[in-house]
């Protein structure tokens, strides 16, 4: 399937970018609802649910290596690493 479920058409503030980022050659994108999906060279979507960004509510990322930053408007940063995929506040 080459359709990411539920992502956004519009965005607010208009114009701004889609939460995205490039870990293992893979693009990871993040629909409105939080989830994300990896998207191969290939054009392979899949969705990506060992991480749990609920709570989150990422709106930018930063990847260091093994470990993923994620900004958010209103939660502070958060840490994903990911080799064990678990998301911590800092």
């Amino acid at each position: 399937d080459k359709i990411v479920p539920n992502f956004p058409t519009t965005r607010r503030p208009a114009g701004a970018p889609y939460p995205a980022f490039v870990y293992d050659n893979k693009l990871y994108l993040q629909n409105r609802h939080n989830y994300l999906y990896t998207i191969a060279s290939d054009g392979k979507v899949e969705p990506f649910d060992k991480i749990d960004l609920m709570a989150v509510k990422g709106w930018s990322y930063l990847v260091d290596e093994g470990t993923v930053y994620v900004g958010t408007s209103q939660n502070g940063i958060y840490e994903i690493n990911m080799t064990n995929w678990k998301v911590t506040a800092l």
